[in-house]
C-alpha cells in the first residue's frame, strides 16, 4: 500500500488506525520536521520516504517492501527531542491541554508544562501554538 501524507498528518492518523497484519505500507511525506518522521517510523511502515525522493525511489520502494525489507529515505536532519518529548509535542500539535496530556501519560500537569518548555527551548519555538505549526511542517502559515 502506498500511503501519501497529504494533507500532512494524514499518514500518521492512518498508520495509527490501520490493521497492517498482512500489509506492507510505503509512506511518503513532504513534511520536513524530523520529529514527525520519527513518529511515522515508530509506527513501522515498511518504507518511509521523506521529501521529493519519492519520484526517484517509488519503484525501488515497492520492490524492497515486497521482499519484506524495512528502510527509509530521509534527509540528514535529526531530532533534538527524546521519545517522550516527541510524544508530548505530537499531542500538543493535536490540541491537547497539559492536563489531558498529563492524564494520558500518568504524570502531573506541571511535568508536562516543564516538558513543553524544554521542547520550545530545544527547538527554539515561541509557544505551544508555534510548536503545533512546527510539528505539522507549517511554520509558513505564521509569517
Amino acid at each position: 500500500m502506498l500511503l501519501v501524507d497529504a494533507p500532512q498528518g494524514f499518514a500518521l492518523r492512518q498508520l495509527e488506525r490501520l490493521d497492517r497484519r498482512n500489509l506492507r505500507v510505503i509512506v511518503t511525506t513532504s513534511n520536513h520536521v524530523p520529529e514527525y518522521w520519527e513518529d511515522l517510523w515508530e509506527l513501522t511502515p515498511a518504507v518511509l520516504i521523506v521529501g521529493h525522493a519519492l519520484y526517484a525511489e517509488v519503484d525501488v520502494a515497492i520492490m524492497r517492501a515486497a521482499r519484506g525489507e524495512h528502510y527509509r529515505v530521509i534527509p540528514p536532519d535529526r531530532t533534538k527531542l527524546t521519545r517522550t518529548e516527541r510524544e508530548v509535542l505530537r499531542l500538543v500539535a493535536r490540541g491537547w491541554t497539559n492536563e489531558r496530556i498529563a492524564a494520558h501519560r500518568g504524570v502531573s500537569p506541571k511535568t508536562i508544562c516543564n516538558t513543553v518548555a524544554t521542547i520550545e527551548e530545544k527547538l527554539q519555538l515561541r509557544d505551544r501554538m508555534t510548536a503545533a505549526f512546527y510539528y505539522w511542517g507549517r511554520l509558513d502559515l505564521l509569517d
